[in-house]
């Protein structure tokens, strides 16, 4: 499959995406925060509010190291993600800035701990916010696991409202 996709975009087809399912699948969150319903990233609600959506320490700073959120689509279950769409809360944003720069990665993973940054987005400045991230992904490799990631700084919020992946048919 992934020939004949590379085949098809060197004579400049447009592929069909489709939406990765992501139902009954086993969320994963980092050990370092207290992640708020970290389910509800994937439960297909995207206006959802800072209180309802999947939040680092409940929407207030995240501590300090690398935090994050994301799906295991289960052993052997690859996928090539070409497209992403991250929605914040629909009362606060993905990311806060708090005053600093804050870089955050989307990352996919064949073993859950070796993580390969496929996306990235920085905010920067007190006021400086994301609402919603829609990415193009390049990557052809696929992947079993994948994460938004923000290193906490102290400072800084993280919360996602709805985290969804897409393919290409």
């Amino acid at each position: 499959m992934a020939n004949a996709q590379k085949l098809l975009m060197a004579y400049g087809h447009t592929l069909v995406s489709t939406q990765i399912s992501t139902a009954g699948k086993t969320v994963i969150t980092d050990a370092l925060s207290t992640w708020q319903t970290p389910g509800n990233a994937f439960d297909g609600i995207t206006v959802q509010t800072n209180a309802q959506s999947a939040a680092a320490n409940a929407g207030g700073a995240a501590p300090v190291g690398t935090n994050f959120v994301g799906i295991w689509l289960g052993a052997g279950n690859r996928h090539i993600v070409r497209k992403i769409i991250l929605t914040g809360p629909s009362n606060n944003s993905l990311i806060i800035g708090g005053g600093a720069t804050v870089t955050a990665s989307f990352d996919g993973s064949n073993d859950g701990s070796a993580w390969t940054s496929l996306d990235s987005f920085t905010t920067s400045g007190a006021n400086a916010q994301v609402i919603t991230r829609t990415a193009t992904i390049l990557a052809i490799t696929p992947y079993e696991y994948f994460r938004i990631s923000a290193p906490g700084n102290g400072t800084a919020g993280c919360a996602v409202a709805e985290f969804q992946l897409f393919e290409d048919l």
